[in-house]
């Protein structure tokens, strides 16, 4: 009999609980590093929806305005509307939106009732109107017609989101 065969000492390499650990520390990593991105664009797509929605506020308000005379129908002349418009659908002309405001939760439609969407939860709207005179190049010589300058501002979070402002005439 020869003699007997020597087992191989010859072992594969094993992972040690060390190399282990930091093989996940560094994949942790990077998927946090990898994710960044991702997170940072839906935060960015998020604030592009608050804007398009406050604008999308701002002119829906502006367009209501202006489907306003500007004059008053029962000519009289003051910012804001009169005493006996006491409420929203009673407003006669443009003049009447100066100092609208509508709190978060508190804005409203053309006919008064509120608008409970939950998109555009936490927006308030503002307006302020003002009088002054605007000299054209190309207006025609004398008197320059009565301007009024509609300013619609549309809050979130307690900035402003959107402004939009439109001179008005009588020529409209």
């Amino acid at each position: 009999m020869g003699t007997p065969r020597r087992a191989s000492s010859t072992a594969a390499p094993a992972v040690t609980l060390v190399e282990s650990l930091l093989a996940a520390t560094v994949l942790a990593m990077a998927a946090v590093a990898m994710t960044l991105p991702f997170a940072a664009g839906a935060q960015q797509t998020a604030e592009a929806g608050k804007t398009a929605r406050a604008v999308a506020l701002a002119e829906a308000l502006m367009e209501e305005i202006l489907a306003h005379p500007y004059c008053d129908p029962d000519d009289e002349s003051q910012l804001g509307p009169e005493p006996s418009e006491r409420s929203r659908p009673a407003w006669d002309n443009v003049d009447d939106y100066h100092g609208l405001a509508e709190p978060p939760g508190g804005m409203c439609r053309a006919d008064g009732r509120l608008i409970d969407d939950p998109a555009f939860a936490g927006f308030g709207r503002a307006v302020s109107i003002s009088s002054g005179d605007v000299v054209l190049p190309a207006a025609p010589r004398g008197d320059p017609p009565p301007m009024l300058r509609v300013t619609v501002t549309v809050t979130w979070g307690g900035e402003t989101r959107c402004q939009l402002g439109r001179w008005v005439s009588p020529r409209n």
